[in-house]
């Protein structure tokens, strides 16, 4: 499993935001740049889905055929109750709002779908094997269990 080139990649995407956020919010980021919390939201997504396609496809703990119409599933639903979750977490916890706070939404909600489809067409060009029907855990080469 930790082997397998989508967990490395997902580490890596996962250590990448961690590390920018750290930065962004040490030296204020997020308010001297406005476009700061656009590729933020861009990793986001293509974190979020890449993780959804490595858990339902390639870990092994999900039995799902993996053809385009499933992979499109899982991107679309974990990028939707993911995203919209987030939005309203930053409204619960108070995060500041702006004039043009609806804008500022959509523009996040905007920049997780880019993401997603980043991630949606890196999986399927790069990592899926499309009609290769249900995967068994141990099915796969990088596989250590």
């Amino acid at each position: 499993m930790y082997r397998n080139p989508l967990f490395i990649s997902w580490v890596l995407i996962l250590v990448l935001i961690a590390v920018l956020h750290i930065i962004a919010l040490e030296f204020f980021l997020y308010w001297i740049y406005s476009w700061f919390d656009i590729l933020m939201h861009f990793l986001g997504g293509l974190f979020v889905v890449l993780s959804a396609l490595w858990f339902f496809f390639q870990s092994g703990y999900v039995r799902i055929n993996q053809n385009i119409r499933n992979i499109i599933i899982v991107s679309v639903s974990s990028i939707v109750l993911i995203g919209v979750s987030w939005e309203i977490f930053e409204v619960i916890a108070g995060v500041p709002i702006e004039d043009n706070y609806i804008l500022d939404t959509i523009t996040d909600l905007i920049m997780d779908v880019v993401g997603t489809i980043v991630a949606t067409f890196a999986f399927v060009k790069i990592y899926a094997v499309v009609g290769q029907g249900v995967k068994n855990k141990g099915d796969d080469k990088y596989d250590n269990e």
